[in-house]
């Protein structure tokens, strides 16, 4: 029978926490987008999202989400307001995907869409 020193006890405790421990911080990574002053967010039980522009200025932020619903598969729009944040949530499922937009006001006060960030699954695909 192999003896375990100490050290081979530690090493072998402290593999166990980082393996187990890395594919929820990669899964959490999913649950929050950023680009410049916005960001989104899902809660932690995927019940609801959230767009927040960081800044009253002329960059404007939106996401596009969908819920787990087969039967009810659209995309949802919701756009934080200037300076704020916007939260969005479906009484028919839990959200699956989301995808954060960034773009500007026109002196017309029109939007662009300028770019957007790839899809993110928090509960896998």
């Amino acid at each position: 029978m192999a003896r375990w020193g100490s050290r081979s006890l530690a090493a072998l405790a402290a593999g166990l926490v980082l393996t187990t421990a890395l594919p929820a911080a990669a899964r959490a990574n999913n649950f929050y987008d950023s680009h410049s002053d916005g960001y989104a967010q899902v809660a932690a039980d995927r019940s609801w999202v959230k767009v927040c522009d960081g800044r009253d200025d002329n960059l404007v932020y939106k996401i596009h989400w969908m819920n787990d619903n087969f039967a009810d598969p659209r995309y949802w729009e919701v756009r934080a307001p200037q300076g704020g944040c916007r939260t969005d949530s479906s009484a028919l499922g839990d959200v699956k995907m989301f995808r954060l937009y960034w773009g500007h006001l026109e002196p017309d006060r029109r939007v662009v869409w300028d770019g957007r960030n790839p899809a993110k699954y928090p509960a896998g695909r």
